[in-house]
C-alpha cells in the first residue's frame, strides 16, 4: 500500500474507533448497562475480562485448550492463564501433577 493511501486508512481507522467510543460513552450517560452499550464498539478495541471458576473447572480449561489439537489461539491464552496461575502459592506443584 502507497504511504499517502496508509496515512489515509490509518486516519478513516481512527476516526470510527473515535465515533464509536463516543457513542459508547454516551449510551453510558442516559443508563444503558455496559453489557448492552458496548455492542457498538468494534471487535479490535482491547477489553479487560473478570474469570471466576473452580479449581476442577480450570484444571479441566487448562486439559482442553492446552493440549495439541487445540486452536493456536485458545493455546496461547491457556498458556498465559497457566502462568498467571503459576504464581499463586502452592499452585505450581498442583498444576505439574494434574496436567
Amino acid at each position: 500500500m502507497a504511504e499517502d493511501d496508509a496515512l489515509r486508512a490509518e486516519m478513516i481507522y481512527d476516526r470510527a474507533i473515535e465515533a464509536s467510543f463516543k457513542a459508547y460513552e454516551e449510551l453510558l450517560k442516559i443508563g444503558v448497562a455496559k453489557e448492552q452499550a458496548r455492542a457498538v464498539l468494534p471487535l479490535s478495541l482491547m477489553s479487560e475480562c473478570y474469570w471466576t471458576c473452580s479449581l476442577h473447572a480450570l484444571i479441566h480449561f487448562l486439559k482442553l485448550r492446552i493440549a495439541t489439537h487445540s486452536q493456536a489461539e485458545i493455546r496461547d491464552y491457556a498458556f498465559a492463564v497457566r502462568e498467571l496461575v503459576m504464581g499463586v502459592d502452592g499452585m505450581s506443584r498442583l498444576l505439574a501433577y494434574c496436567i
